[in-house]
């Protein structure tokens, strides 16, 4: 047997046993070790005002966010002043984003008094 030949063997013999020790881990640590406490609920708010320019991108930056691994449950924009042109933004958003609301400050106190619950 060539030297080049025992080197590729015995590389490969490593491998597979590092292979096999980290597969095994993973089995391991899934059945026994990861027991995960459950997460507090995330959400965020957003104060708006005006015409809202930055909105659309805020909300679309929120919605790819996670926190801790986990999305936000819900993005509350809170209308503080909006103009007829931000509000239809903030209606629309919220009439397309499955997680996102559209209140006022004193709705999006009430909501977050609702879930703490």
């Amino acid at each position: 047997m060539e030297f080049a030949e025992l080197l590729q063997q015995s590389f490969l013999a490593f491998f597979a046993a590092i292979g096999i020790a980290w597969a095994a881990w993973t089995v391991v640590e899934a059945l026994f070790l990861s027991r995960r406490e459950p997460l507090e609920r995330c959400l965020v708010l957003v104060p708006v005002t005006r015409d809202a320019p930055a909105l659309e991108q805020t909300v679309a930056g929120l919605q790819w966010t996670t926190v801790c691994g986990c999305k936000f449950e819900r993005i509350l924009i809170a209308d503080c002043g909006l103009s007829a042109e931000g509000r239809a933004l903030a209606q629309n958003l919220a009439a397309h984003g499955e997680n996102v609301t559209l209140c006022t400050m004193d709705d999006a106190e009430a909501y977050l008094h609702r879930t703490e619950r």
